[in-house]
């Protein structure tokens, strides 16, 4: 009897307190500072060797993604943006833009760009 009340009294939802809450204005120099992190930016650098190399990856990537996207500068941002951000997180960016890339086998008319798992 004494672990049914305890399961129940377990299971009753209880109310919250959670104290006299107050709204706290940020200051101006934070606001600044978490605006200025969260803010629609390109990304700060692509990390190859050399410029040749992101410079060749770009053009390649680019012609890659024309049909996609029609327009050249923000192609190029795209591209920036998913390098950086598949850097940034360990991943290969090339597996980042693989899957909506194959252009052979969508040209194809294939329903499936990717193929399926055999």
């Amino acid at each position: 009897m004494r672990a049914l009340a305890a399961s129940l009294a377990l299971l009753l939802p209880l109310p919250a307190l959670a104290g006299a809450q107050q709204y706290e204005p940020l200051a101006v120099s934070v606001q600044a500072r978490l605006s200025s992190l969260v803010s629609d930016r390109a990304p700060a650098s692509m990390n190859f060797k050399s410029s040749a190399d992101a410079q060749r990856w770009l053009s390649e990537m680019d012609v890659r993604l024309e049909r996609r996207i029609p327009d050249r500068k923000t192609r190029i941002e795209f591209l920036k943006t998913v390098y950086y951000e598949a850097s940034r997180n360990g991943l290969d960016p090339q597996m980042v833009l693989g899957p909506g890339m194959d252009s052979e086998r969508e040209a194809e008319g294939s329903r499936w760009p990717i193929a399926p798992p055999a």
